[in-house]
C-alpha cells in the first residue's frame, strides 16, 4: 500500500456514483434515493478510499446512538489484498468505535467478519423478488393510510420495538421518497405496522414491513405493490427467523428466493421481536 492513500467522507456526487454503480456490480439494486439520503442524513456516514486521486474502496457506516451498521463495503477488485481495503475498514470502525455494529455478510465471508469481531450471529437476510398482481385482490382499508400521517417520533418508537434501531432522522426522508410509496396500518387508533415501498435500480424494494401480525403485512404489502405500476418486479428482504415473513413471499407472493446474507453483531444483538419483523429496511444501511 502507497502513502498517497487516504480515507475520507465521501462527496455527494461520489456517494451516488458509489452506491449506484458499485451496488449494480454487486447486485445489490439499492434504492435510487438511498445514497443522496444517507449522504444527507449522516455527512460522514459513506467512506471512500482515495489512492492517486482515483476512489478504489468505500463502505458505509452509520450510527443509530449506540447500535451501528455497516453496508457496501467494497474494494475495486484490482486493489484487493494490498491492505486498501482493511485501512478503509479500520477508519469506519473507529468511527463508529461507540457503537454496537451489524453488517449483512454474504455467506463465504461469514467466517472473516467473525475474525475482524462480528462474533454474534443473527438472522439471515432473505431476498425474494417477482411480480404480483393486486387488481383481484385489492381492496379499501380504512385502516390502512399513508405513513405521512404519522408522526416521525412514533414510527422511530415502533421500529425500535422491533429491531432496537432508533432513527427519526430517516422517516422523514423515507416517508417522501420520490416516487415511493408507504403505508401504516392503524387499529384502534394505535399503529401496529408500516411499509414502504421505492424504486430501486433493477426493480422496486419493499422495506422495512413491520407489522403485529401476517394479517396486517399482508395488507400493507398488498397497498405497497398495488401503488405501482402494474407488472413491476419487486424485491424484499425477509428476516428468517420469522415463519410467517416467509410463508409471506413463498406462499402468498409466491416471489423466487434471490440470495441471502447473515446478519452479524459485534455484541449481542439489540432486543428484537422477529413476530414483527417481517422484511428489512436496507441491507445498505438496515
Amino acid at each position: 500500500m502507497t502513502t498517497d492513500f487516504t480515507v475520507r467522507a465521501a462527496k455527494p456526487k461520489e456517494a451516488i456514483t458509489i452506491i449506484k454503480d458499485w451496488s449494480i456490480v454487486q447486485k445489490w439494486n439499492p434504492g435510487f434515493l438511498d445514497a443522496i439520503i444517507i449522504q444527507k442524513l449522516y455527512p460522514n456516514g459513506i467512506l471512500v478510499g482515495e489512492l492517486d486521486g482515483k476512489i478504489i474502496s468505500c463502505i458505509i457506516a452509520v450510527p443509530f446512538g449506540d447500535l451501528g451498521y455497516f453496508g457496501v463495503y467494497i474494494v475495486d477488485s484490482e486493489y484487493r489484498g494490498k491492505g486498501y481495503g482493511i485501512t478503509t475498514w479500520n477508519q469506519a470502525l473507529s468511527n463508529l468505535k461507540d457503537c454496537n455494529i451489524a453488517l449483512d455478510a454474504v455467506l463465504d465471508k461469514v467466517e472473516l467478519y467473525k475474525k475482524s469481531g462480528f462474533v454474534v450471529p443473527d438472522f439471515l437476510n432473505k431476498r425474494y423478488q417477482g411480480k404480483f398482481d393486486t387488481t383481484d385482490i385489492y381492496k379499501l382499508n380504512e385502516s390502512i393510510v399513508p405513513l405521512s400521517k404519522i408522526s416521525n417520533e412514533e414510527i422511530a418508537e415502533y421500529e425500535r420495538s422491533v429491531n432496537g434501531f432508533y432513527r427519526p432522522e430517516i422517516w422523514e426522508e423515507w416517508k417522501n421518497y420520490e416516487g415511493g410509496n408507504s403505508f401504516a396500518y392503524i387499529q384502534d387508533s394505535k399503529l401496529v405496522g408500516f411499509g414502504q415501498i421505492r424504486p430501486g435500480v433493477d426493480s422496486y424494494k419493499i422495506g422495512p414491513i413491520y407489522a403485529k401480525d401476517s394479517e396486517v403485512a399482508q395488507e400493507i404489502t398488498i397497498n405497497l405493490i398495488h401503488s405501482i405500476p402494474k407488472d413491476s418486479l419487486v424485491q424484499l428482504d425477509v428476516c428468517s427467523k420469522n415463519a410467517k415473513a416467509m410463508k409471506l413471499a413463498e406462499e402468498f407472493l409466491k416471489f423466487e428466493f434471490v440470495f441471502e446474507l447473515q446478519r452479524m453483531w459485534q455484541r449481542d444483538p439489540p432486543k428484537t421481536d422477529y413476530d414483527q419483523y417481517f422484511a428489512s429496511l436496507s441491507i445498505e444501511f438496515a
